[in-house]
């Protein structure tokens, strides 16, 4: 939880601005646990323990190149992964 929302250092000297940073990250912090949770119930291959930064290389970061085909730019993703539509 240190690393993954930046409690392991307080971006100010003051501690009414520590504060309000602190209550924005647990509000984050959060939503991150129902995020995960909710995700979790759909997608076999994500578990609901996954850290944050686990979590975005998983799911969120997903390599990808333009390819012109036919005329056209087509997004190629480099992903094994099939994410369903719901």
């Amino acid at each position: 939880m240190n690393n993954d929302f930046g409690w392991a250092g307080m971006p100010c000297s003051f501690l009414s601005e520590n504060t309000a940073f602190m209550i924005m990250t647990a509000i984050y912090a959060n939503f991150y646990s129902y995020l995960i949770g909710e995700y979790s119930k759909k997608l076999p291959w994500l578990k609901p323990t996954y850290r944050l930064k686990k979590f975005i290389f998983r799911f969120i970061t997903v390599a990808g190149k333009w390819i012109k085909t036919g005329r056209e730019y087509v997004l190629n993703l480099y992903n094994r992964r099939i994410i369903p539509r719901y």
